[in-house]
């Protein structure tokens, strides 16, 4: 299971702010208009943000990690 944390660079009791903050930042950094031949690493960062973004969504995905570990 990939840790969605690790992927944006926060910790897992992370704010939205930095959330929000570290998603732009790699977004700009991956974005396949910007840089070609990230497509794949861009996907992963917009589902990762998707997820945490969404309270109830990452209320699931903390509960699931929790378990997986």
């Amino acid at each position: 299971m990939e840790n969605f944390y690790e992927m944006l660079g926060v910790p897992e009791n992370a704010s939205a702010d930095e959330i929000k903050k570290n998603f732009r930042s790699l977004a700009k950094q991956y974005h396949p208009d910007i840089t070609k031949g990230h497509d794949d690493q861009f996907r992963k960062i917009s589902h990762a943000y998707k997820v945490l973004s969404n309270p109830e969504a990452r209320n699931y995905y903390d509960k699931t990690l929790n378990i997986y570990r």
